[in-house]
């Protein structure tokens, strides 16, 4: 009880001096990770509702479809969370390149 009312009694000090926050143990690093908003793009999808999220690699999926020729095109999305929609992104979309 001592302890707490000591830390309690500490941190209204630092904070009352305007002094920043402290990290006292660090989270997962979001590291591969990019901030993509829903746009929904995708025939027969919603429009999207422009939810800003943070897509890991291994939530893009893909979609290989083929022609009539033989030929295959394969397509990379994620879908958001809050509206289910698909929003469709550049196979190299979590390299170093500018998408």
């Amino acid at each position: 009880m001592r302890l707490m009312l000591a830390l309690s009694a500490w941190c209204w000090r630092v904070h009352s001096n305007g002094d920043a926050m402290q990290v006292l143990e660090k989270g997962p690093d979001p590291k591969g990770c990019k901030e993509l908003r829903c746009r929904g793009y995708g025939l027969g999808e919603t429009a999207g509702c422009g939810a800003l999220l943070l897509v890991s690699p291994k939530d893009v999926m893909s979609q290989t479809s083929r022609d009539m020729d033989g030929g295959s095109d394969t397509s990379y999305y994620f879908v958001c969370p809050v509206c289910r929609a698909r929003t469709y992104v550049p196979y190299n979309v979590f390299s170093n390149s500018r998408y």
